[in-house]
């Protein structure tokens, strides 16, 4: 008897990709690395309308904003894909004022504060850059009206009486980044009180890094000057995707009283709204 028999190869097994990848971001320059396995081809979609066929591709956004970066990896064997949002900004809070030189002056003040910039990342994120003479000192607040509604939020008039704040940022610089200050939430926050203190009696000062990044004093030339970033969204307040409303004061070492102001306080002849300068998103 005899026996024929044959032998098949195995199928050869394509592998499934992997996508993936690390990005460096330098201002509005961001600088991709691709870290995929078992792909042959590869397409970038970088969240603006542009896309690219490079493995390692750089690319320069035209504006800052949030953005979602793809990366689609493709074999035989099959596609995989990863998507990462990048914050695409020109600033960065290190003590380097140089970012601003490009970003115009939003709204001037009085006393000791000259000139305050404003950049943003859509309604998350708020940069500002505030400039004053050699007398600026390191204790500072900052006034948002977050919701863009000058019917709600505090009204006191003592410094800002129509302002519709909602949140009231205060701080030592010189403390420096990691130990801020205190958020404080008004409180009552539907503009029933007028004219008395509207602020919550206790600050939230827990975790202060995690929605305020500031730098120490920097000097500048014919004065002082300061950058910071505050997260919104993490004032546990609702934010306008359209404006919001800033106000920036410097308050005495001494007395603790105001010596500079940005707009300036409201008071019965110059400024007898005491409104905020509304900034509107980028």
């Amino acid at each position: 008897m005899f026996v024929v028999s044959s032998c098949k190869e195995d199928p050869v097994v394509i592998p499934e990709p992997t996508a993936g990848f690390s990005v460096a971001i330098d201002g509005k320059v961001a600088t991709f690395t691709n870290a995929s396995a078992d792909a042959d081809t590869y397409a970038w979609e970088f969240g603006d309308g542009e896309s690219s066929s490079e493995a390692n591709p750089v690319h320069t956004y035209a504006a800052n904003g949030s953005y979602v970066a793809k990366l689609t990896a493709t074999s035989a064997g099959g596609t995989d894909s990863k998507q990462e949002v990048l914050d695409i900004i020109n600033i960065t809070i290190d003590g380097d004022l140089s970012d601003w030189d490009d970003t115009e002056v939003a709204f001037t003040g009085g006393g000791t504060i000259t000139n305050v910039k404003v950049e943003n990342l859509d309604n998350n994120k708020l940069f500002l850059y505030v400039e004053g003479t050699a007398d600026l000192t390191p204790l500072t607040q900052v006034y948002l009206n977050v919701d863009n509604d000058r019917s709600t939020g505090a009204q006191i008039d003592w410094q800002y009486l129509m302002g519709g704040e909602d949140v009231l940022v205060e701080g030592n610089l010189s403390a420096g980044e990691e130990q801020y200050g205190a958020l404080y939430p008004c409180e009552p926050c539907d503009g029933s009180n007028p004219g008395n203190w509207n602020w919550s009696a206790t600050p939230s000062n827990e975790n202060i890094a995690d929605f305020v990044v500031a730098s120490e004093m920097i000097s500048i030339q014919g004065g002082l000057a300061y950058e910071m970033v505050i997260d919104l969204t993490a004032l546990g307040k609702t934010i306008s995707t359209e404006a919001i409303g800033i106000a920036v004061a410097d308050m005495s070492l001494e007395t603790w009283g105001p010596v500079g102001a940005a707009p300036v306080f409201w008071n019965e002849n110059d400024n007898p709204e005491g409104t905020l300068f509304v900034y509107t998103f980028k």
